[in-house]
């Protein structure tokens, strides 16, 4: 995973509003190519901008399968996911 500065700070420049609550990830797998999601790269992603100061510790990850809702929660130090009306992944059969 990598945070770019440089994308950071051009957005900033150019009066791009920065989402604290909310973040857009793009997956590769290597072998495989670019892919739909990644819970736990999706986890990963919102403690590394946690911890940089982009995001809140509450947030949606947008992926190309859909979104994911990751919580940091402050009392147990644990992470938290939840899939956001995302029918893409549904089974045919419901």
């Amino acid at each position: 995973m990598c945070i770019n500065e440089e994308v950071v700070n051009e957005a900033k420049s150019k009066g791009d509003k920065i989402d604290k609550n909310k973040i857009k990830m793009r997956v590769w797998e290597r072998g495989a190519g670019e892919t739909l999601a990644c819970g736990t790269g999706a986890c990963a992603s919102v403690v590394a901008c946690n911890l940089n100061d982009y995001i809140n510790k509450k947030c949606t990850v947008t992926l190309l399968g859909g979104n994911l809702f990751i919580e940091w929660n402050e009392k147990d130090n644990h992470i938290y996911r939840l899939l956001v009306g995302n029918r893409r992944n549904r089974p045919d059969f419901l």
